[in-house]
């Protein structure tokens, strides 16, 4: 079997786990890295060929906790909310939205052209940030106790 391909770098992606139906995951190195290095350098600017990705999970209420505590104050991931969302960093491809390709993955399913475009109304906001909400969370270090 030949090993598929990033769609956005063109280099070969390895395996990655399995999804819950159990079809195999594929992940690429190349576009992981080239964003994850720049986003830990605090770039303002991500290269072609970057790739976000964002997991949205509801808060719900820890039952377990809360009768330990004796109150409601403790929550937890719930079940995740807004599917998955994308941004694909291509500079000619995605012009029109500054160069980012905004997709959001409902129960496995693309949703409708408009809805994406709605996407990119919102992230006007930190067009600084080049379309990006999220900035790196640096590691304290570890304790030397």
């Amino acid at each position: 079997m030949v090993s598929p391909t990033c769609p956005v770098c063109a280099q070969t992606v390895r395996k990655f786990g399995k999804n819950r139906n159990g079809s195999q995951r594929f992940r690429c190195g190349e576009c992981e890295k080239t964003f994850t290095d720049a986003f830990k350098a605090g770039a303002k600017q991500y290269p072609d060929g970057s790739i976000i990705s964002r997991v949205a999970w509801a808060l719900v209420a820890s039952e377990e906790n809360n009768k330990a505590f004796g109150q409601q104050q403790s929550f937890v991931a719930g079940p995740p909310k807004n599917g998955v969302q994308l941004l694909i960093k291509d500079s000619q491809k995605y012009a029109a939205t500054g160069g980012g390709g905004f997709f959001q993955f409902d129960d496995g399913k693309l949703p409708t052209a408009t809805k994406i475009s709605k996407c990119y109304i919102c992230h006007t906001a930190v067009q600084d940030r080049d379309h990006v909400f999220s900035s790196y969370a640096r590691r304290m270090s570890p304790c030397r106790c």
